[in-house]
């Protein structure tokens, strides 16, 4: 089955959320009027990815980084061909010439990067996405520009919130102060080409049935996807840090009975905002904003944070997981969440939530994780607007 579309109807950076979300394989073929390029999805995940204008494999990639010698590369390359192509040239130079296996994959890694940042710098063009595994056939191999395919994939949602600064970035180089409007705009046009969501995935074959193996539960996927659409449309126009906070609390209010957002402060994951805490005698946002934990002691907000995913579990008998249940009011959930919101390569918020009072697990959880990816995007569009990398928002 194959997708077509023009990059003015909907967004790479949708177009790579989309992919993620649903899970799915197979190949995006991106052109525009000077360049053709390629990306590579495995189970919603990026493994590989070319431009024809970053026509610059992973041998000599390797060679420039000095783990390999020109005769080494040369070599590698006479091998493949002698043997008919039947496997690339990155797993070929780590077999043959014991290049260790995670320089092949961290070259690989950085000239994907490049490939896929080169894609965001587009003002169009047109995408094809075969759906379905990514076979490397000796013919494949063969006209293969990177050489190499990766074992664990990239996020594209991480992918796509890097290239998108790396463009605004270098919109405000070369046009000044009149980069930042420009960058709303963008940030509008990108949001608001995410027009249907549910049904980009119903044509990917995402059916209820697929979705539920992906974290939701019956009777939620359609209002979960809804309350998504929604909450991008609220991302796409320019809003305050606080504004997004409270867009982080109205989402999780769909899957979850209560919930705190907590922030990185002076070495500790301290209380920011809430909804759902009910207090005897006590205002919760006062009680929220008092609460302080160290981010690398023991406690499921310090794993989301140590670990940079969403942790879901039933909580422990630690110190800091009780002191945060006896925070909350003191009754304990059957299962919680912590999720980490990540900007610049560092967490920045972490979320939690249950579902107390009631002994409910939780649901909807995916679609609120790609929520999360997506205010990170949000976030850092805010900091190249301000025109501070460093800006502090808390």
């Amino acid at each position: 089955m194959q997708l077509t579309g023009n990059l003015e109807d909907i967004g790479l950076g949708e177009i790579f959320q989309i992919l993620g979300f649903s899970g799915r394989s197979g190949v995006l073929r991106l052109r525009d009027t000077k360049t053709e390029g390629l990306v590579v999805f495995k189970e919603g995940k990026i493994i590989k990815a070319f431009s024809s204008q970053l026509r610059f494999s992973v041998g000599e990639k390797l060679l420039e980084g000095a783990k390999i010698s020109a005769a080494q590369l040369e070599e590698g390359r006479k091998k493949q061909r002698e043997r008919g192509f039947v496997e690339p040239l990155g797993r070929l130079l780590a077999r043959s010439f014991n290049v260790p296996a995670e320089c092949v994959e961290a070259a690989a890694t950085e000239l994907i990067q490049s490939a896929v940042q080169g894609f965001f710098s587009w003002r169009g063009g047109y995408f094809e996405f075969d759906l379905g595994d990514y076979a490397e056939t000796p013919d494949v191999i063969k006209d293969d520009a990177l050489q190499h395919t990766l074992k664990t994939g990239l996020n594209p949602q991480f992918l796509a919130m890097e290239g998108l600064r790396v463009a605004d970035e270098a919109d405000r180089d070369g046009q000044g102060a009149s980069s930042a409007p420009q960058a709303v705009e963008r940030a509008q046009e990108e949001n608001n080409s995410f027009c249907s969501v549910s049904e980009m995935l119903h044509e990917l074959g995402a059916d209820e049935q697929f979705l539920e193996t992906k974290g939701f539960q019956a009777g939620s996927t359609s209002r979960g996807l809804a309350v998504l659409k929604e909450m991008l449309e609220e991302l796409a126009r320019p809003l305050t840090m606080n504004e997004i906070l409270l867009l982080i609390l109205r989402f999780s209010s769909e899957f979850i009975n209560r919930s705190v957002v907590f922030v990185m402060k002076d070495g500790h994951i301290a209380g920011f905002g809430q909804f759902g805490i009910e207090l005897d005698g006590e205002q919760p946002d006062k009680r929220i904003r008092g609460i302080k934990i160290p981010d690398r002691g023991r406690s499921i907000l310090a794993e989301a944070v140590e670990k940079r995913k969403i942790i879901v579990r039933e909580l422990e008998k630690t110190e800091w997981d009780e002191y945060l249940m006896d925070q909350l009011g003191g009754s304990r959930p059957i299962e919680a969440f912590a999720a980490p919101v990540i900007l610049q390569n560092r967490v920045v918020m972490v979320l939690y939530g249950d579902n107390v009072p009631e002994a409910r697990k939780l649901d909807g959880l995916s679609v609120l994780e790609t929520f999360l990816a997506q205010t990170s995007i949000a976030m850092e569009r805010m900091i190249l607007m301000s025109g501070s990398a460093n800006a502090s928002w808390f």
